[in-house]
């Protein structure tokens, strides 16, 4: 991925929109070569299929196929439901079950160095439940070869 499919770049942040992935599975950003990155915010619509399942949001981040759970939703969400979720740095999570606008906090804000990965992770997400919208706002930086 190259700087000129971003958006916009407002005040260093760039928004980056990703495909939406198919239903039942979770999103997936891997930086681009010689870049780093910083999560600013992650925000997408979540909508959940009838299967009765509490699904937890998480998010992981990839590095040399190492994964750490970098932010963890604790209350859930149930079936037929739809959600806006933003996930932030230094945010406080503010959610109520089946909240339809739940904010969670990125425990550690750490640099994304290139080919680590950014994922979703949600807890038993089901076949039916559908990710959209997702946008990533980034700090990014470019490092010439």
């Amino acid at each position: 991925m190259t700087p000129n499919l971003f958006d916009l770049n407002l005040f260093g942040v760039y928004i980056l929109g990703i495909a939406n992935p198919a239903a039942g599975t979770n999103f997936t950003y891997s930086v681009p070569d010689n870049h780093r990155t910083k999560i600013a915010l992650i925000t997408y619509t979540f909508v959940t299929d009838a299967n009765v399942a509490q699904r937890y949001h998480t998010l992981t981040h990839v590095r040399a196929a190492a994964p750490l759970r970098i932010s963890s939703d604790q209350v859930g969400v149930s079936a037929s439901k739809t959600q806006n979720v933003m996930i932030m740095p230094g945010a406080a999570q503010l959610n109520i079950a089946d909240s339809p606008y739940p904010l969670f906090p990125i425990i550690d804000s750490p640099c994304f160095l290139e080919n680590d990965t950014i994922n979703s992770d949600i807890i038993n997400i089901q076949v039916g439940d559908q990710i959209s919208d997702v946008r990533m706002f980034l700090h990014l930086q470019i490092y010439p070869q």
